[in-house]
Parts: structure tokens; C-alpha cells; sequence
């Protein structure tokens, strides 16, 4: 089984490994993956993709121009928590700022589900800059206790002026079954999960057999 977990730190990009629970991700402006077109951005990060309607002209951070939105989704996971890092804290009753604050967002319906999902409330932490939306309320419809569903669309606007994010993150919970996630570095290596050693085509993205490893060198099974 050494041979096996030396195989396993030598081919990282070709592991995955399962893992069960909540996991937060967090998308910022210096995330590299971000595409555009026609002033739309969008980012897909850990299993969750990020549209925003309104496009960013500012490299330093994520701008949400005024009277658009953002819409976030997941095809594999239930989406439990999103925290919103603002940059600023004025309300819309400050007229002076060119930016305004969390208070200015709101929950928009859409076409995945009728009705505003979940709750937006703000003062986060204690904090005037940040804003955190929940799958629950204490009433129906909108009320998703075990996340809102995997391919549902969150979506969120604002108001007359722009706001600023240093960064949105969002937690979310696997919703049936295995989900497999890619291993990049060793140091994520550990003895309580399970992991697929997947072997592909060196000219194609094809999956070949798996072999699936624990490495407390109990079970090793080729599928």
C-alpha cells in the first residue's frame, strides 16, 4: 500500500477524493478562471458558478454595477449559506457615495423557483459590511432546510448605485451520494478519506479504470 500512496503524491492531478458535509468557497476578483462576454462575468469554482450580470471594469475587486445581478448555482451541490464582503457600508439613504452597501442587495425570484428563497439579512457578524443569505425562513414557500437544491438559480440585485465585494462566500452541502473532488497537493492527503486513482488517455480527457485506495492500506478495489 506505500507504493499505492506514492503513486498517489506522484499523480495528483489524476486523484480525487470524496468528502462528505459542508464546504465553504470563496470567489474573489484575483481568481483566475473568471470569463466574459459581452460585460457578463462568470466563474465556476469548486462545483458552484457565479454570474455576474453587470460585469466589473476593476481589477481590485468584485463590482456589481447598479440595478444588476448575481446569479449563483451548483448542479451537485445543496447550497446551505452565501456571505457577502463588502467593501462599503452606506445605505441607499446616502446619495453622496458612488458606492453603496449590503443593505442595497436583494433576493430576486427566478426561473428555477417561484418565489424569493431563503433569507437575506444583514449586520453579519456584527459586521455593517456583510450580508449573509440562509435556505431557511420561517415560512413556505422559499423555505429549503437541507440547502436550496442542486441546478436551482439564486439570483440577488441591487439598487441605484454599484456595490463593491471583497470577496462572496458561499457553503454548501453534498446532496446524494459520492461527490469526488480533485486533489492538487499532498498536504491534502489523510487516512479518513476514500480516493480514486484514475488513469487517463494522454491525447484526451477520457477516464479510464479507476482504482480506489484508502490509504490506511485496508482496501484497494480495481473498477
Amino acid at each position: 500500500m506505500k507504493k499505492l500512496l506514492t503513486l498517489l503524491t506522484l499523480l495528483t492531478l489524476a486523484i480525487t477524493t470524496a468528502w462528505a458535509g459542508e464546504k465553504t468557497i470563496t470567489i474573489s476578483r484575483n481568481d483566475v478562471d473568471w470569463e466574459s462576454a459581452n460585460t457578463v462575468y462568470s466563474i465556476t469554482k469548486g462545483g458552484v458558478e457565479l454570474v455576474m450580470s453587470g460585469g466589473m471594469n476593476n481589477p481590485n475587486f468584485l463590482l456589481m454595477k447598479q440595478q444588476t445581478t448575481i446569479t449563483i448555482k451548483s448542479h451537485n451541490f445543496n447550497i446551505k449559506r452565501i456571505v457577502f464582503h463588502c467593501l462599503d457600508n452606506f445605505t441607499n439613504g446616502n446619495l453622496d457615495p458612488f458606492y453603496w452597501g449590503p443593505t442595497t442587495l436583494h433576493i430576486q425570484k427566478n426561473q428555477t423557483h417561484n418565489e424569493i428563497a431563503g433569507t437575506l439579512t444583514y449586520n453579519y457578524g456584527g459586521s455593517s459590511y456583510d450580508a449573509l443569505w440562509v435556505s431557511t425562513k420561517s415560512s413556505t414557500p422559499g423555505n429549503y432546510p437541507d440547502g436550496l437544491p442542486a441546478g436551482y438559480e439564486l439570483m440577488f440585485y441591487n439598487e441605484g448605485k454599484p456595490v463593491r465585494f471583497a470577496s462572496i462566500d458561499i457553503t454548501v452541502e453534498q446532496e446524494v451520494g459520492d461527490m469526488y473532488e480533485l486533489v492538487t497537493s499532498t498536504s491534502e492527503i489523510n487516512t479518513t478519506d476514500t480516493y480514486m486513482l484514475v488513469g487517463r488517455n494522454s491525447s484526451a480527457t477520457t477516464i479510464g479504470k479507476a482504482l480506489s485506495v484508502n490509504p490506511t492500506g485496508t482496501t484497494a478495489t480495481d473498477n
